[in-house]
């Protein structure tokens, strides 16, 4: 308690430094967000590590990860033992992380390599349609999960935390192009007949959990599943 009252002076002065706008959405997110989550409990989480943590996923020794937008540092969130990353910027220079646009372009590794997948704000970057010059239409987000369930074990993990509808983060930047709800990947990419069948999936995942995070982020689990 004493040191989250010598934090105060500076929380104040932050807050006192923002937009009207900026104070609107960190309250929110950060305070109105968790209660609303109060509603939908259970199928809420206040932190994706603590969600991530209940579910005692164990990886295997010499586990490998892979994440997807990663920027200059991977994310590793099974704690795998060799973690990897692919980003579309060219000058990262960092030795673990590969260059592609994977929205024009397959992951740039072989299959059933990895343990775990994980996408962090990413999905809502990778639009569901797209045209070539040619006039033909492709569905870049079908063809990614596709090519995540290439590049996993049987039985790897795919984790994403993705801003979703209804939550006013999914719509508000500019730069997404692809809204979800919380059923859009229990039901095209889940189950013994997901309904992505019809446009071309031929993955197929078990849904180990998903909940809700600050009633503005979709996190989810899903695990992959050979026939």
């Amino acid at each position: 308690m004493i040191l989250k009252l010598g934090k105060l002076p500076g929380i104040i002065s932050f807050v006192r430094s923002l937009s009207w706008w900026e104070r609107r959405s960190y309250f929110r997110y950060f305070i109105w967000g968790p209660i609303l989550n109060l509603r939908r409990f259970p199928k809420t989480a206040f932190t994706w590590q603590g969600y991530l943590s209940s579910l005692e996923v164990a990886m295997p020794r010499g586990s490998k990860s892979l994440d997807l937008g990663c920027g200059a540092i991977p994310r590793n969130p099974l704690g795998c033992e060799f973690f990897y990353g692919v980003d579309l910027r060219s000058d990262l220079e960092v030795e673990n992380v590969r260059c592609a646009n994977l929205i024009l372009e397959s992951i740039p590794f072989e299959g059933d390599l990895f343990d775990c997948v994980s996408a962090f704000d990413f999905i809502e970057h990778v639009p569901r349609l797209s045209f070539g010059v040619d006039g033909r239409s492709r569905q870049p987000l079908i063809e990614l999960i596709d090519d995540i369930w290439r590049v996993l074990k049987p039985g790897g993990y795919f984790i994403h935390l993705t801003p979703a509808c209804p939550g006013l983060l999914a719509y508000r930047d500019p730069t997404h192009v692809n809204l979800i709800t919380d059923e859009t990947f229990p039901l095209y990419f889940c189950g013994s007949k997901p309904w992505a069948r019809m446009y071309g999936f031929k993955g197929k995942f078990e849904l180990i959990g998903q909940v809700w995070i600050r009633d503005a982020w979709v996190f989810c689990v899903m695990r992959k599943v050979v026939d």
